[in-house]
């Protein structure tokens, strides 16, 4: 084995017809990846869509699954907890995969077109995330502590992982809501409920807090706040120090949940029935 100072481009990877016997041919690079190794700078975030309640901020990354929660009630740098959630990258799509919604002090919901996400803070500063449902929606918002997936009426273009870009059809519901003791989407025939919550969508990227001040992301790393009573506009940068969250998988495992009990029992052998024993097959010598 020969040590190299840089990947080799210009090598014959195979013998040719002037090898002989005895010559060196190099055959492969062996490349020692070291894990434990951390880079001293933080990757940039890249913030996609927010929620707001109160003095809490709820960052969502454009793509990657991380979520940052802001304090800004302490006045000066803002305290910001990051949390590495273990769902999938996704695809960049205009400004953001995923859409947040505060859910009071302790909380908040993350939707996307692929799933249902209820993320809530835990005694010790951790955060549990469960997965609420495999359904999900582009357009949801949350009315009276409900949330709701806003359907497409009309069908469009849209980036599926496996095919690229396809037409999609409209959806079968204009609204469905989450029903959380059964854990799915439920229709919702209702038209004035209808109309409110389809007024309530707005875009991810902007948020309203309970005293009025709209929230903006005003680029990767900032975020921008307007008083609209007084006019008074301020950033918030997200750039500065954090400290890492833990991230708790709250998910039911399918097996045990109750809500999958008639799917289990269909499919499981009572080791305790007898078994029919059949008489031996006589076979010719």
């Amino acid at each position: 084995m020969s040590e190299k100072g840089t990947f080799p481009t210009d090598v014959d990877w195979w013998p040719t017809d002037s090898a002989q016997d005895g010559d060196f041919v190099a055959a492969g690079v062996l490349v020692e990846l070291d894990l434990n190794a951390r880079p001293d700078c933080k990757p940039a975030f890249n913030a996609g869509a927010i929620a707001v309640h109160d003095n809490i901020v709820w960052v969502m990354h454009a793509s990657d699954p991380i979520l940052l929660r802001v304090d800004t009630s302490i006045g000066g740098p803002p305290n910001i907890v990051r949390y590495t959630l273990p769902l999938p990258l996704e695809v960049p799509d205009e400004k953001w995969t995923r859409r947040v919604h505060a859910d009071g002090d302790d909380g908040c919901w993350i939707t996307s077109p692929h799933d249902i996400h209820r993320c809530t803070l835990t005694d010790d500063g951790g955060l549990n995330l469960d997965r609420y449902t495999t359904e999900g929606g582009r357009v949801t918002a949350v009315h009276l502590h409900k949330l709701y997936v806003v359907g497409q009426s009309r069908g469009w273009l849209s980036s599926d992982r496996r095919h690229g870009v396809i037409r999609t059809r409209p959806d079968p519901h204009r609204l469905q809501v989450l029903d959380e003791t059964n854990r799915r989407l439920a229709p919702v025939t209702h038209p004035e409920l209808e109309r409110t919550v389809s007024t309530a969508a707005t875009r991810a990227d902007v948020a309203l807090d309970t005293g009025g001040t709209k929230w903006s992301v005003a680029g990767p790393e900032e975020l921008r706040r307007i008083n609209r009573q007084t006019g008074h506009a301020s950033t918030v940068d997200l750039s500065g120090p954090s400290r890492i969250g833990v991230v708790h998988d709250a998910t039911p495992n399918p097996y045990t949940d109750p809500i999958n009990a008639d799917i289990v029992a269909a499919i499981t052998v009572d080791p305790t029935r007898p078994r029919t024993v059949h008489p031996p097959t006589e076979t010719a010598d």
